[in-house]
């Protein structure tokens, strides 16, 4: 290296280490020329600092007064000084270097991003342990021979958390596992603002606008001898990379393009954090590159947007080690006793932490009431109540109310003497985040965030509810107002149905979904779809716990087409069944009078009975369907209802199921498969829910039978991770060993992870599986585990009233 080359070195480190800041254009080296001007009285020419910094060609050495007076600007005494303070560069970084150089340019932005996140997180990151599930899984990924994964779940289920802590145990921190692999952490939230800033160093705009000629595999293609580890490319929150569905469209599509161009490189690794909605942009296009699925680790694509959930909740072991960590063991018995299976209450992080902020959690049993007491008394309370309200609604008039973004620069605020105090105390309370970036040339702004999703959402709830009535045409207007980020949207609509709920909005209630019958996109719309979901799921849950609002608002639904197509159709309540919605189904079908109604009413009375021991009331129905003929052309789903109900009244009260019947499902099957009826890469209803009803007989032979052809027909890979799929093959490996095929059926057992169940399926599913495991365990002789499971099986089963599985559990708990 040349001692000019030599001297740029030095000075374009100290500008970076000591600034942040690159001087690469002309018009920097001219903001730079005042600011040296007005720090040090010390003038040197924009021509100069040209040259210098190596934007127009010199071969000239610079003056001693021009290098002493960059140090004086850099805080040194002389240039001398300045020499000597910096670290001796090493050896000349040739193309063997590379790698090294690379890694350190890289260090840079993961840096940046650390520093972003674990402000946003703030007592998480270090509260929280690191979880298992994750550690295994990211682990397996990096020894995989697939390059991409992610990690997919709703806000508030800590995937930033998870990040950050995965990039330092494995990459960054002082015991990394892989220190020489090469990570590029993101923070997609400024994901934007870290392309300015790196533009030259790391071509992030690669990742934005993908070319293939400008990546550094390129290089490294023609020397793999230079390889010296993985190149590990995290992007952590793609949701808040931009807010523009067209933007988040072709990032998705350039991630994409980069998987197909380095898909032959066993040592380029991507891992994306994303939400279930935003999860479908992906989806989308495997269906257009369908070879590109293989490169995927761990993922699911298809389905519904909750389907491709691969972050769980929190278990009650977690939980448990982060209450430790914050309160006294006193504390934490009267968590336990105000909250005996917490793990149904709080699983969430961001939720988490809040409760145990609470120093009086038994007045607490939702979300809503959790973040009311949060920002009620701690947020906006004295001193400064004024002020901090005052700043929290700037934020959102700069930001117009989310829509242009979720965060703004904190000079716009123009904060005065008493709201800086204020703004002080809501850093503190963890309600907002700031992080600097550059600006423009030399300058550095200081932005403003929101430090959760799920707090930004319900401030905004709020915020539109104190603004206007609260009726069916506020809901429409956040419906429009947000309809370009269906996240926000959602999420917001969420909450405002919660508070309608809370003051029994009747109006709001009663004709909720007619505001998503008329103008919502086609179904075939994947963030149409989950929003309709979404708010059906609310609806349900919420009628689970106020016996008021059912007495008014299911029989308005039972009466109106919207209420049974989104309420009793779409949100099928079996865990309820016994306590209230197999009653209500009576009104459902009063008040629908078709072919369809009749079989999917009747089979859901038909549970109920079941489920509850009324085999009186059993027979009358399974009378009604050996009555009946139903419709030529039915629904898969449907035609399974009317023979499942027969299937399990014959083989668990007459002891087996009539062969003709058998043949007559055999042959339906068959059938909707020639005529294409059920996709054969999706879920087969018709044979999951006969496969259903069979286990309840113990019919281990047609169970195999039917799943052989299953496997045979359909492509149940590619639904693996539907709930559906995993019940199947739970019962698949219960049948194979009680048929002696113990090997085969351990093999398919091991293989399940039950997850991601609907909440109007929680426990009834859990139930079902929980008996399979039971077998399981007493084959294995791990009676102790299998105890604690049958006394688990019988405490759900009295919550819900499902007498089938207490008995159930009694037999098992008798024979060990």
């Amino acid at each position: 290296m040349c001692e000019l080359d030599n001297i740029r070195s030095i000075i374009k480190g100290e500008f970076l280490r000591k600034l942040g800041q690159e001087i690469i254009y002309a018009k920097d080296c001219q903001v730079l020329s005042i600011s040296i001007l007005q720090k040090t009285n010390r003038q040197i020419s924009i021509t100069t600092l040209k040259r210098l910094f190596g934007i127009i060609h010199s071969r000239y050495k610079p003056s001693k007064y021009t290098l002493d007076s960059l140090a004086i600007y850099l805080d040194y005494r002389d240039w001398e000084d300045l020499k000597k303070s910096t670290p001796d560069p090493g050896p000349v970084f040739t193309g063997a270097d590379y790698w090294t150089l690379l890694k350190k340019r890289i260090h840079q932005v993961t840096e940046r991003s650390l520093r972003s996140m674990k402000a946003k997180l703030g007592d998480q990151f270090s509260d929280f342990q690191v979880r298992e599930f994750a550690i295994d899984k990211f682990e397996d990924f990096l020894k995989s021979p697939q390059i991409a994964t992610a990690f997919i779940a709703p806000g508030g289920y800590g995937k930033t958390c998870l990040t950050t802590q995965l990039a330092e145990l494995f990459f960054t921190g002082h015991k990394a596992r892989y220190p020489e692999d090469i990570v590029c952490l993101i923070d997609g939230s400024i994901l934007v603002n870290l392309i300015n800033l790196n533009l030259e160093v790391v071509r992030l705009k690669n990742i934005v606008d993908f070319q293939q000629r400008k990546s550094f595999s390129t290089y490294f293609r023609k020397h793999p001898e230079q390889v010296k580890g993985r190149f590990v490319l995290i992007i952590d929150s793609l949701y808040q990379t931009y807010h523009q569905e067209d933007k988040l469209k072709l990032l998705a599509e350039n991630l994409m393009d980069i998987i197909s161009a380095y898909e032959d490189l066993s040592w380029f690794k991507l891992m994306v954090t994303c939400r279930p909605g935003d999860w479908k942009r992906f989806s989308h296009l495997i269906q257009k590159n369908p070879h590109l699925e293989s490169k995927w680790f761990g993922v699911h694509f298809g389905g519904n947007a909750n389907d491709s959930i691969n972050v769980p909740p929190l278990t009650k072991s977690e939980i448990m080690y982060f209450l430790g960590k914050r309160h006294s063991a006193k504390m934490l018995e009267r968590f336990k006793f105000y909250y005996p299976d917490v793990t149904q209450v709080f699983n969430i992080p961001y939720m988490l932490q809040l409760f145990s902020n609470n120093q009086n959690p038994k007045g607490i049993r939702s979300d809503l009431e959790l973040l009311d007491y949060f920002v009620s008394n701690k947020v906006l309370v004295e001193p400064y109540l004024e002020e901090k309200s005052g700043i929290i609604n700037a934020f959102f008039r700069l930001s117009a109310s989310a829509k242009q973004g979720a965060g703004v620069n904190k000079a716009d605020l123009a904060l005065s003497s008493a709201q800086s105090i204020a703004y002080e105390e809501l850093l503190a309370c963890n309600v907002f985040y700031e992080f600097t970036l550059r600006g423009s040339y030399l300058s550095v702004n200081t932005f403003v965030k929101f430090s959760n999703d799920i707090l930004l959402e319900f401030f905004l709830a709020n915020k539109w509810m104190e603004e206007n009535h609260f009726n069916l045409d506020l809901i429409r207007i956040v419906y429009k107002f947000y309809e370009n980020d269906p996240v926000l949207q959602t999420n917001i609509l969420k909450y405002l149905i919660k508070m309608a709920f809370k003051e029994n909005n009747r109006d709001v209630l009663g004709g909720i979904f007619t505001v998503f019958e008329a103008g919502v996109p086609s179904s075939d719309t994947p963030e149409a779809d989950h929003l309709k979901q979404e708010i059906i799921n609310t609806i349900g849950t919420e009628l689970r716990k106020n016996k008021r609002a059912r007495e008014f608002l299911i029989p308005l639904y039972a009466k109106s087409k919207t209420g049974q197509l989104f309420y009793f159709e779409s949100f099928c309540d079996m865990d309820s069944l016994l306590l209230f919605s197999g009653d209500s189904i009576d009104l459902y079908l009063e008040n629908k009078k078709t072919e369809e109604a009749f079989i999917y009413g009747h089979f859901l009375k038909f549970m109920q009975y079941f489920l509850g021991g009324d085999q009186e009331n059993c027979k009358k129905e399974y009378e009604l369907f050996q009555g009946l003929k139903p419709p030529r052309h039915i629904k898969p789903a449907l035609d399974a209802y009317y023979n499942g109900a027969r299937l399990i009244y014959q083989s668990v009260f007459t002891g087996k199921p009539d062969r003709k019947l058998l043949s007559e499902i055999y042959r339906k099957s068959e059938q909707f498969y020639k005529d294409g009826v059920q996709s054969k890469t999706g879920i087969p209803l018709f044979e999951y829910i006969i496969l259903y009803s069979l286990n309840y007989g113990n019919c281990f032979a047609e169970l195999i039978q039917l799943s052989e052809q299953i496997m045979k027909k359909y492509k149940v890979d590619a639904s693996f991770r539907d709930w559906r799929s995993q019940l199947f093959l739970l019962i698949f490996a219960r049948a194979l060993l009680n048929r002696g095929d113990t090997g085969k059926a351990l093999a398919v057992y091991q293989k399940v992870e039950l997850q991601n169940i609907p909440v109007n399926y929680k426990y009834y599913v859990r139930l079902r599986s929980y008996l399979i495991r039971i077998e399981f365990l007493v084959y294995e002789k791990r009676l102790e585990e299998a105890s604690i499971l049958i006394a688990e099986v019988k405490t759900i089963s009295q919550m819900i009233r499902h007498s089938y599985f207490y008995e159930k559990a009694c037999e098992w708990d008798q024979q060990i």
